[in-house]
């Protein structure tokens, strides 16, 4: 990034939120760098991002490389929500439910105010 500002290059990182399938139909995006490139930039990411409740799925945060770190934490995050998931299906079939059970079962947690992908 330095080097790049020494060049006068506007280096920016972007991390992207969503699956493949999911950036068809719009993503969200954490971009980080310097605040005159994000300011450049900005008309332009809000009209590839997603809206919800008609706010875009868009955040600056911050000068640095902060995008990259943010991605890093959030993948942390969805990491430890999949083992979550994996043991309590472990947990479901150990007691004698059966996988249309647990499948059913699943199938009803990700339709309230916590949905997530």
């Amino acid at each position: 990034m330095k080097e790049a500002e020494e060049k006068g290059i506007l280096y920016m990182t972007m991390g992207i939120l969503g699956s493949d399938k999911e950036a068809l139909k719009g993503c969200g995006l954490l971009v980080s760098g310097p605040r005159e490139g994000y300011d450049l930039l900005e008309v332009c990411l809000k009209k590839i991002v997603k809206e919800i409740e008609y706010e875009p799925c868009l955040a600056y945060v911050g000068s640095s490389v902060s995008a990259s770190y943010v991605m890093m934490v959030l993948q942390g995050i969805m990491t430890a929500e999949e083992q979550v998931l994996a043991e309590a299906y472990h947990m479901l079939l150990a007691a004698g439910f059966t996988n249309e059970e647990v499948s059913k079962s699943f199938g009803t947690w990700n339709k309230d105010d916590l949905e997530s992908p």
